[in-house]
């Protein structure tokens, strides 16, 4: 636990470090040799942890083998406020941060606890910070340590590190031919290393390697034991791991590529040069830039072989292309491993070994649920594997916390504060859907048509859809002879904010599904910067991998006239997205849908910077802005689906408020996420409403989800609440 403790502080994760210390990890564990968590954050000026570690009970006198203490460190490097932390703990009052005033009682105290020179630079800091005069007391006859003589905080000694923590090979999930081809390599380096030990000739081996692979395989993590294992044997004498793409190797204009690339490997020196994406430093023949970083470094990898190591990474395809490119790139490098995509049973191995470390539990059922969404993006080459896993860990964490925090925090269990329930794991759309209230909402036995004619409003859009959805339907009945026929799958949507784009967007695809249009109808969603690169070459990579996951399903592209925003000054790069996009709309146009979003106006300049755009859009559907009527009927829907119920003077206030606050907000106004926005005050307003009247554990479980008139503010100042 003690390990796990200290990679949370190192990641700066507060809330992991004290889900850690409530399950019973030690404050006091040692981080490094005899240093604890505490003395580290003191060293690092972490306030907000030495605070959380004191509360917990971390020993804020503890001294190192050196005989100095957190506050020895924490005053060597400026950190005062921490030191007078340390010594309100010591004192038992409490911690304490941020105060301009240090009184001679506190000097007193520091002198007891820290010695008189602390003593001293503490007050004469806090007296420079205020411009008080106040004497310092002159030292009495409590002697520092002895110790404390010989540390001297002008010239600190360097903050202690964090352990690095060793990659256990076995320990990783999967890729059983990668792991036993850098095994090999390895051990030949392990041969080679015993014979120079014993004055034998080595063998001339070279260590430079490439990772092929589709992404979130493991290929940077294997870069980190590969070092790791290298700097074991001595061949190389620093051993670290530089990661790098081609925006950090080749430079805007000639001449400066060589420069800039010599200075990276330079830097990679003694350690392991990982390059990803590596095709990407040549993506023509014609590219000069890139040849000139290639150029460089084929110079210096075999200027510095004897203490330098390249791992050239990327997808498998584009690899073998790239190294065709540049045979004397090819001839340096002779070790190839590729790292296969994970199974689904060691992608739920992953999924389950990160909920593990961060304390998460997932019933049976969620769990398979949360496969299943993983699953659904494995569609094309371009699928992230372990990167899926962990997006959608990290999306279920912000939806729980989202969850968690509308209620009254001290009152969860700690079950609660680490479960994950069924809403954590699904796709949380923007815009308004209605769902089942409580925390684990079943299955919604309707179908995505009737789940889409539910829906408060949007007339014209359920009409449209539903024309398409009879068509195919009784073109499927005609048998296969009138499959040539097809109306088309693309579309563009547009509205406002908080109109239900994404909603619908989301019902479309499983409607398409259920018609057995698309096999899996799930949606994935881009914007321009899914879909534009940083750099020459890469964004037709991204655009086409944003649509390889989109296959079988509905790519929603959000605000998609920001492509073009800047095509007039010049932006070449959101052009080749859009003609890139255009391409693969015609050539998988079976194969998945295109959902173009965005306001109106924007959006039909958007669909003329390429003449081929607006062709292989099927139909144009308008969401109209919601009524006030519509809007209530919504609002209604949020409330209980978060687990409140509108009284009745709530309940006639309503409209009032949907109208004011569309007034105030004018053109910002946004629909369903306005309306969402305002309850969210209301729920805060209600807590404070329930605290100001005492007791509140009293109060039984429908006075604890009432919404009462007051608690959504003043109908003339939207927000109020």
């Amino acid at each position: 636990m003690s390990e796990t403790l200290s990679d949370a502080i190192e990641r700066d994760d507060l809330a992991q470090a004290r889900r850690l210390l409530l399950a019973g990890s030690d404050p006091d564990a040692m981080v490094i040799e005899d240093y604890t968590p505490l003395g580290y954050c003191a060293t690092t000026g972490r306030t907000e942890f030495v605070a959380l570690l004191l509360e917990f009970g971390a020993n804020p006198v503890h001294r190192d083998r050196q005989g100095r203490s957190a506050a020895d460190y924490a005053l060597a490097r400026g950190h005062h406020g921490i030191v007078m932390m340390l010594t309100e703990a010591q004192r038992g009052t409490g911690a304490r941060a941020g105060s301009s005033q240090v009184t001679q009682t506190d000097v007193g105290l520091l002198r007891s606890i820290w010695g008189a020179e602390i003593a001293q630079q503490v007050a004469r800091h806090f007296r420079a910070d205020t411009g008080t005069q106040a004497p310092v007391p002159r030292a009495t006859s409590i002697r520092p340590p002895q110790q404390q003589n010989e540390f001297e905080p002008a010239q600190p000694s360097p903050p202690p590190r964090a352990p690095v923590k060793e990659i256990d090979l076995n320990a990783l999930v999967g890729q059983k031919a990668a792991k036993a081809g850098i095994a090999q390599v390895i051990a030949l380096a392990r041969v080679n290393a015993e014979r120079r030990t014993r004055g034998l000739p080595a063998h001339q081996v070279t260590l430079h390697a490439v990772f092929s692979g589709s992404p979130g395989t493991g290929k940077t993590t294997f870069a980190r034991y590969y070092a790791q294992e290298i700097r074991k044997l001595g061949i190389l004498s620093k051993g670290h791991l530089v990661e790098v793409s081609r925006q950090e190797l080749v430079a805007e204009y000639a001449g400066q590529t060589a420069v800039k690339t010599g200075k990276v490997v330079e830097s990679a020196k003694g350690g392991v040069l990982f390059i990803d994406e590596a095709y990407s430093l040549k993506h023509a023949k014609d590219d000069a830039f890139g040849q000139e970083a290639i150029d460089t470094m084929l110079k210096m990898m075999e200027d510095m072989r004897e203490d330098l190591i390249v791992i050239l990474a990327g997808y498998t395809d584009e690899m073998r292309e790239f190294l065709h490119l540049n045979p004397g790139l090819k001839s340096r490098v002779p070790n190839h491993l590729f790292f296969e995509d994970f199974t689904q049973a060691e992608l739920a191995a992953i999924f389950d070994d990160m909920c593990r470390k961060s304390g998460i539990l997932v019933s049976p059922d969620n769990r398979q649920l949360a496969i299943a969404e993983i699953m659904k993006r494995r569609k094309g080459r371009y699928f992230g594997n372990a990167r899926e896993v962990r997006n959608l860990f990290e999306r279920a964490l912000a939806q729980q916390s989202a969850r968690l925090s509308m209620r009254d925090l001290k009152a969860l269990t700690q079950e609660e504060l680490n479960t994950f329930v069924t809403a954590d794991l699904t796709e949380d759309p923007e815009d308004y859907v209605p769902a089942p209230a409580g925390d684990k909402p079943v299955q919604d036995a309707r179908s995505p048509m009737e789940r889409l004619e539910a829906l408060h409003g949007l007339a014209g859009v359920k009409r449209a859809i539903r024309e398409i959805a009879d068509y195919y339907s009784i073109r499927r009945l005609r048998g296969e002879g009138a499959a040539s026929q097809d109306v088309g799958l693309h579309m563009v949507f547009t509205g406002n904010p908080g109109t239900g784009k994404t909603t619908v967007a989301r019902l479309l695809g499983a409607i398409y599904r259920e018609l057995e249009i698309l096999p899996t109808g799930h949606l994935i969603e881009a914007d321009r910067s899914a879909l534009v690169g940083e750099y020459l070459g890469q964004t037709a990579i991204k655009t086409r991998e944003r649509v390889e996951a989109a296959l079988g399903g509905v790519l929603f592209v959000d605000e998609a006239y920001a492509l073009s925003q800047d095509i007039r000054g010049g932006d070449s790069y959101g052009q080749e997205a859009i003609n890139s996009l255009v391409k693969l709309m015609d050539d998988q146009r079976d194969s998945f849908a295109v959902v173009l979003a965005g306001y109106p106006a924007p959006m039909e300049g958007f669909l003329d910077t390429n003449p081929g755009l607006r062709s292989r859009v099927s139909r144009t559907l308008v969401f109209e802005d919601y009524t006030d009527e519509e809007l209530a009927k919504i609002a209604h829907d949020f409330v209980a689906q978060n687990g409140y119920q509108l009284d009745e003077s709530a309940a006639k206030k309503l409209p009032s408020v949907i109208a004011a606050l569309r007034a105030t907000e004018g053109r910002n106004f946004g629909n369903a996420r306005s309306v969402r926005g305002m309850l969210e005050g209301a729920y805060k307003a209600q807590a404070s409403r329930l605290m100001r009247a005492g007791k509140p554990e009293t109060l039984d479980k429908g006075e604890l989800s009432r919404l009462a008139a007051e608690d959504l503010g003043d109908p003339s100042t939207p927000g109020s609440a």
